[in-house]
């Protein structure tokens, strides 16, 4: 049996290796591996090859070398857009035909006459379309892993979980793409039908983490800030002010003329602090009410964001979690504290609203709260419930394989 089976997937492996679009994409991830070797950072900005490019957010006193090659190298253009996105389309195109290609040639009558179980063979050949993206992405990974402990003097084993995750990534397209094979019998219409599911995937999370997510995220630092406000932070601005306004006693005369013209310039002096803080006290009372209004605002608004992103997030859960799947490589390499310097500097460059800038809110600010919100979400509830959906497709494609009667 399990002669068998390696046979099956030998097989599969030279048929990969015919395929120029196999060699393309690996040429393609070579010299990828090597424009991160020619990029560099220091404290200036930006470093290519011997030129460099003055950047005052990215540099070496805000960025440490090996979060700038894994941070802003290898998992954004290495991982999430090149291995993500251009990668995963070629490898779709590449495999997509595996499954109609054998149902519709005279390969199947010849493969079920074996004595080889129609769920193995199935099976097989779905680790076949793995098989492509598997060799891409450890090929990939190795080069990077060799550019970031070279050039970022950081050796990273930790890199290597780009492996299963985006294999991961890759199959909950590929079930349905094989799914698909099945029922149209036909390469493009399996491949248009998978690259619309994608499409629905991303809206739903553009839709969940990109807009509602940050809009609720918002409005609950407004309101978080506005209550510390309410309690703490005005309250004590009109205690310090109330305790500055007490007018001060009138000084004595002592019959010294110097002295009492001092001591009533001190006493004019201080009345008139006093009266200042009167001013800064009443003020302070009038953006007390102020900030209540705009805290009961802020709670009414609150739930129809929540509703909003409660129906996003029921959505994004029953779906696979593609982005989220990738964005675990960034937890596990990437801690927040690591970004935290160009964070600081951004932060000092945003301009923001009145409103948000009283509660101390810009997009650095918001951006750091969703980061957390998004790394606490449970490793399970991103690959667990992906691969649920997998599975059940899966079975789909499994039990329509061995049913059919080619």
């Amino acid at each position: 049996m399990m002669t068998q089976t390696i046979a099956l997937l030998v097989d599969a492996y030279r048929e990969l290796n015919a395929k120029r679009l196999f060699w393309v994409v690996l040429v393609l991830s070579g010299i990828l591996v090597a424009s991160m070797a020619c990029v560099g950072v220091n404290e200036k900005g930006v470093t290519v090859l011997w030129w460099t490019l003055e950047i005052p957010l990215l540099n070496s006193t805000v960025i440490t070398k090996p979060v700038f090659y894994k941070s802003f190298l290898f998992i954004p253009l290495g991982v999430t857009i090149w291995l993500s996105w251009a990668a995963t389309i070629l490898a779709l195109i590449s495999t997509a035909s595996i499954i109609p290609d054998f149902i519709s040639s005279g390969s199947i009558e010849l493969s079920l006459s074996r004595p080889i179980g129609r769920l193995r063979l199935f099976l097989t050949k779905y680790l076949t379309g793995l098989l492509f993206v598997a060799l891409q992405v450890t090929v990939f990974s190795l080069g990077a892993f060799l550019v970031i402990g070279i050039r970022g003097e950081s050796w990273e084993p930790k890199l290597f979980i780009a492996v299963p995750l985006v294999v991961a990534f890759f199959s909950y397209l590929y079930s349905f793409c094989a799914l698909m094979g099945l029922i149209t019998r036909s390469t493009i219409a399996s491949l248009l039908l998978t690259v619309l599911l994608w499409v629905v995937i991303f809206l739903v999370h553009l839709g969940e983490t990109g807009i509602v997510l940050r809009l609720k995220e918002t409005q609950l630092m407004r309101i978080e800030l506005a209550q510390r406000a309410i309690d703490v932070d005005i309250p004590k601005r009109i205690a310090d002010q109330e305790e500055k306004a007490k007018e001060p006693a009138a000084p004595a005369v002592t019959g010294d003329a110097e002295k009492d013209r001092k001591a009533q310039d001190e006493f004019e002096r201080a009345n008139r602090l006093a009266a200042r803080a009167k001013e800064r006290a009443d003020k302070a009372r009038q953006d007390l009410e102020s900030m209540r209004t705009r805290l009961e605002k802020f709670k009414e608004d609150l739930p129809t964001y929540e509703q909003i992103h409660f129906w996003f997030f029921t959505a994004k859960t029953v779906l696979p979690k593609t982005s989220e799947t990738i964005g675990l490589l960034e937890r596990e390499m990437v801690s927040i504290s690591d970004l935290q310097g160009m964070r600081d500097a951004q932060a000092a460059r945003i301009e923001v609203s009145e409103e948000d800038e009283a509660l101390n809110i810009n997009d650095v600010t918001v951006a750091e709260r969703m980061d957390k919100v998004l790394r606490a979400r449970s490793v399970w509830w991103v690959i667990g419930t992906s691969l649920v959906f997998e599975g059940i497709v899966l079975g789909a494609a499994a039990w329509i394989f061995c049913r059919r009667d080619f």
